[in-house]
């Protein structure tokens, strides 16, 4: 699990957090993360309550468009769908390479740990 069993609400967040910086068609601050009553049915709950998979995201888009820092609404079009999707893509990347980048932490340091232990066991 990237980041730690004690984060494990951290990851979940993430790639939203990294879409909604590369991209002003999708808002963090609209998104729910939160297991509500109503999204019981939903997959991403099922997912998780089934089989422990908490890093589950539905994507929703409204059928008008949306508006950016200026709030100017633009309306969606293919070309927007292809940058979202190319979006969601590099978030993913950047994503991998936190999780990876985390594990090589953990490593080194399990790595430092096992050096002092054995270095105090010789003394």
């Amino acid at each position: 699990m990237c980041l730690g069993p004690r984060l494990r609400f951290t990851p979940t967040r993430i790639i939203p957090k990294l879409l909604s910086e590369e991209t002003e068609m999708f808002r963090y601050h609209s998104c729910r993360f939160l297991n509500e009553k109503s999204k019981e049915t939903a997959a991403r709950i099922a997912l998780f309550r089934e089989f422990n998979i908490f890093n589950s995201l539905t994507l929703e888009a409204s059928f008008h468009g949306y508006f950016d820092c200026e709030k100017v609404t633009h309306e969606f079009t293919t070309e927007s769908y292809e940058q979202m999707g190319a979006s969601l893509v590099n978030s993913l990347y950047e994503y991998v390479m936190i999780c990876e980048e985390d594990e090589r932490r953990k490593q080194f340091n399990k790595v430092q740990r096992l050096k002092k232990k054995t270095k105090e066991s010789t003394i």
